[in-house]
């Protein structure tokens, strides 16, 4: 699918549709690597690309603080893609009414 066969009013909506259900994936996984790391005693996470020591994290962070930044992550993912499927429909249904 070409993104610009779209029209440009449900192009933007796609985007964050697409975008929340990438988001599921990638924190879902951040979160089941957190667990797998407590389950083996690991209470320090290392999050990708070795983000924590732009911010002056040596030996990594907290995994209680890493789980709940994924979680929040993930809310923000859910929240794009409501916003994404609100504005889909909205369009869908103005489209309709403009055209009547």
């Amino acid at each position: 699918m070409k993104f610009k066969s779209l029209p440009k009013i449900y192009r933007l909506p796609t985007l964050a549709l697409i975008a929340c259900v990438g988001g599921a994936f990638v924190f879902g996984w951040q979160n089941e690597i957190i667990t797998i790391w407590i389950s083996n005693g690991i209470y320090h996470f290392e999050f990708p690309f070795y983000l924590e020591k732009l911010f002056g994290f040596e030996n990594g962070v907290s995994v209680w603080f890493a789980r709940d930044f994924w979680y929040a992550e993930l809310g923000v993912s859910i929240l794009v893609g409501l916003w994404g499927a609100y504005q889909m429909g909205a369009r869908v249904v103005g489209m309709k009414v403009k055209n009547k």
